[in-house]
């Protein structure tokens, strides 16, 4: 067994790589809060959906740490992957798991053929 990575991305500006990105469509939105040990900026909530996203005043559904929405962040990582991993705390059964696959799915999915 053999495990390669390629590429890490490490968001450094939460509220602008949100804002910037397109979304898929997905039955409801989902409010997110994200902790950065390291960017106090990068800590707080936002809602996505699929018309785009937006800080809000403190709602969430679901906490994530910066690792795991910059993992999931290019499209290529599941949100059911990173539940499975452990990387976040989510009941696969509220249906939160799929609206944010469906969210931050991207197709083709991101490649990145260079080693380093």
């Amino acid at each position: 067994r053999q495990r390669i990575d390629d590429q890490w991305v490490r968001i450094l500006d939460v509220d602008a790589a949100l804002r910037e990105r397109r979304f898929g469509s997905s039955r409801a939105d989902v409010s997110i809060r994200v902790q950065d040990p390291m960017f106090e900026k990068n800590c707080g909530s936002w809602t996505i959906s699929s018309s785009g996203a937006f800080r809000n005043d403190g709602q969430f559904d679901v906490v994530v740490d910066i690792a795991a929405l910059s993992a999931a962040y290019l499209g290529a990582v599941s949100w059911h992957d990173l539940a499975a991993s452990g990387a976040v705390d989510i009941d696969a059964d509220t249906g939160l798991l799929g609206n944010l696959d469906t969210l931050f799915v991207v197709r083709p999915t991101p490649f990145c053929g260079t080693s380093y």
